[in-house]
């Protein structure tokens, strides 16, 4: 139970950093502040798939954490994985630490668990609470995918306005999106193109379905040419 803590430790060692080792007790109640605040109160972890989330996949997206939030930082894992979590002075320290070590999937918050990050073993950074909109304009000001998000957005308009609305077409929105990794929250809409059939069936989505679902879907996928909102 204790690998991936003693992983932590011998990182921390080679990187010449210290940090705080949470009690159980302590470490069980900020589990709860987690569950309470990014997943309804589900205590069921990973929990990385019901944060209400946006995520991006890159192998050195952790590293990111520094440019957000530079303060202390508490690193949790799995609770069936490591029954204690640690606390860091500051977020450049953990990921010194993290450097060093092997790679296991984490979730990062401040003391107040005012947001939450989690890199999976997909290597997925996912972002919930006060950090989803940052990783997005992290996302959208570094042109990441910028080509794949106008292509998508275009793929899913037509879609919507027909007359194309084959399969053929909904795979090839479907490929896009498992693709683009940068909008955890479009996972649904890959599920649902999975099952898309244009005259439906039974456990199928039908066109008129579809188009509802594309329509909700759109509106998760930036607009890159919409001029930026006004802060007034």
């Amino acid at each position: 139970m204790s690998y991936l803590l003693d992983e932590l430790r011998h990182g921390a060692s080679e990187a010449g950093i210290s940090f705080q080792e949470l009690d159980r007790d302590t470490t069980t109640a900020l589990r709860m502040q987690i569950v309470t605040r990014f997943t309804n109160g589900k205590d069921d972890w990973p929990i990385w798939e019901r944060m209400g989330i946006a995520g991006i996949q890159n192998e050195e997206a952790w590293r990111w954490i520094v440019e957000f939030d530079p303060g202390p930082v508490l690193l949790v894992f799995n609770k069936q994985d490591e029954r204690q979590a640690a606390r860091f002075n500051s977020s450049a320290e953990l990921v010194r630490a993290l450097e060093e070590a092997a790679r296991f999937e984490f979730y990062i918050c401040d003391p107040g668990v005012r947001y939450l990050f989690c890199y999976n073993h997909h290597r997925y950074l996912i972002a919930a609470g006060a950090a989803k909109e940052w990783l997005r304009e992290k996302v959208k000001s570094a042109g990441l995918f910028a080509e794949d998000i106008s292509r998508l957005r275009s793929l899913i308009s037509s879609f919507v306005r027909g007359p194309d609305r084959s399969i053929e077409r909904a795979n090839e929105i479907e490929l896009l999106m498992n693709r683009l990794v940068g909008f955890h929250e479009l996972a649904d809409t890959v599920v649902a193109l999975a099952s898309y059939r244009p005259e439906g069936g039974p456990f199928l989505n039908n066109e008129q379905q579809m188009v509802g679902i594309l329509q909700s879907a759109l509106t998760l996928v930036p607009d890159l040419e919409a001029p930026p909102k006004s802060d007034r």
